[in-house]
């Protein structure tokens, strides 16, 4: 498995994204119990276009779980507060 990237940027500094990128609306989390190989929960993202064509994301437990570290970290050292 590959490692997850994430990358902490300034709001000021924030990707700008055009027209020839694909907007989809986040809508389901759907995570199956020993859905990986090793036996971890795997999260499928459920997404969707401004027609309605459907998408999916897989993603490991683990990566979510490093995204919240992540996202508690930057409202620890921004807020003082590990809360969102």
């Amino acid at each position: 498995m590959s490692m997850l990237k994430i990358q902490l940027v300034a709001g000021k500094v924030a990707p700008r994204y055009g027209r020839e990128v694909l907007e989809l609306a986040f809508h389901t989390a759907v995570i199956t119990e020993n859905g990986m190989g090793s036996g971890l929960p795997v999260v499928d993202l459920q997404l969707a276009d401004k027609d309605g064509n459907a998408y999916f994301a897989a993603i490991s437990g683990r990566q979510i779980l490093a995204l919240a570290e992540a996202i508690q970290g930057v409202n620890y050292r921004n807020h003082g507060s590990t809360n969102p």
